[in-house]
Formats: C-alpha cells, sequence, structure tokens
C-alpha cells in the first residue's frame, strides 16, 4: 500500500490591515512635513516680519538697513548673522526650525530684557530678504593684505568693534584668541626661582 499523503496545515487567511482613521493619516503628514526643514528664504518674509515687530521698531528698522547699518556676516538656508553698528554695535541672528518657526537673536538690551523683536533684528530681516535687490561689491584686481591694512586705518573705533564682533560668532579660533587677549591682566604672579651662590 502507497503512503497517505501528509495532510497540510490549513492556510490561515492573511489579516485584514487595520484601517486608517483620516485622523492618523492627517499626523502622519505632520510629522512628515515637520521632519523637512524648509529653507530660510521661503519662512522669512516682509509679511512675517511685520508680525514679529511693532511699529517703532520695523521704522527704527528701515532706518538701520537704509543708513547702511547692517553687515551681513554668514547667510545660508537655514541661518544668516549680522552685524549692526547703532549707538553700539550689536549682532542679530534669525534661523528657522523643522517646523518653519522663526528663531530670533540680538545682543542688545531691549531683546535680553524682554525678548522683543527689536530694530536690529528687522533691520536684518529686510537686509536678508531685499539682498539680491544689493549689488554685490567686486574684490578690486591686485588686493593685498596692505590694501585691507590701509582700509581698517581709516575706521573709527565702533566700526572695527563691529566687524571682530561679528567674525568673532563665526570664527571659533578668531573667538578663542579674543577670548585670550581679553582674559585678566591682574592674575597673581608666579613665584621666581632665585639662584644664590652656596656658601662654603
Amino acid at each position: 500500500m502507497g503512503r497517505r499523503p501528509k495532510e497540510q496545515p490549513p492556510i490561515e487567511p492573511e489579516p485584514t490591515p487595520e484601517p486608517i482613521s483620516p485622523i492618523r493619516r492627517r499626523r502622519r503628514a505632520e510629522a512628515a512635513a515637520a521632519s523637512v526643514k524648509l529653507p530660510l528664504e521661503e519662512v522669512l518674509t516682509e509679511a512675517r516680519l511685520l508680525r514679529y515687530a511693532d511699529a517703532r521698531s520695523w521704522k527704527l528698522g528701515e532706518e538701520y538697513l537704509a543708513a547702511g547699518a547692517v553687515v551681513l556676516m554668514k547667510a545660508d538656508t537655514e541661518r544668516v548673522t549680522a552685524a549692526i553698528r547703532g549707538t553700539q554695535p550689536y549682532t542679530a541672528s534669525l534661523s528657522v526650525t523643522t517646523r518653519g518657526n522663526l528663531l530670533y537673536d540680538c545682543s542688545c538690551p531691549y531683546h535680553q530684557d524682554d525678548g522683543a523683536f527689536c530694530k536690529h533684528l528687522v533691520a536684518l530681516g529686510l537686509a536678508y530678504v531685499r539682498r539680491n535687490a544689493v549689488e554685490e561689491v567686486a574684490v578690486p584686481k591686485g588686493s593685498t593684505m596692505d590694501t585691507i591694512q590701509k582700509h581698517l586705518e581709516t575706521c573709527t573705533k565702533e566700526q572695527l568693534i563691529t566687524l571682530l564682533m561679528a567674525q568673532s560668532l563665526e570664527n571659533e579660533p578668531l573667538r578663542r584668541h579674543l577670548l585670550w587677549l581679553a582674559k585678566p591682566t591682574s592674575e597673581p604672579a608666579r613665584p621666581r626661582l632665585v639662584f644664590k651662590p652656596a656658601r662654603d
């Protein structure tokens, strides 16, 4: 007699996938969108700046920009930093979060005390938004370190401070060097070793 074929276990049907509710589908889409950081140029617009700043800060920020008081130090797809020449040199920055919100910071007392969107931030934002309308100055041929030195010799003390403060934000070696130069000079003197001839 031949062998009886071995009985195969019954094939269980594939489980029916649980339907996704519209709310869960929307949340997944929002989470996926939030993980993609929007470029700063798509987030930072004059309309958005108007929502952040009050009328006085907006007016003064426009005046700063018109007076050429904004020196853009660094601008990329995520962050822009500038030095603002006012009564004192201040540094301001604007960046974007993954949710498309603006992060802003300024070294002026008005912002540091209240977190307000100050005139320096307005000037920076407008300088970034309108940057395409500003002609780039070409570096003259034959420029050397002597050219730089001659230009720096014509700058005021405030202009030099503004330049160094802004550059130190983005240049780590320069910042460390300036911090080293600014260390207190009243440190206790190290003991000196005095050698005296031995007596017989």
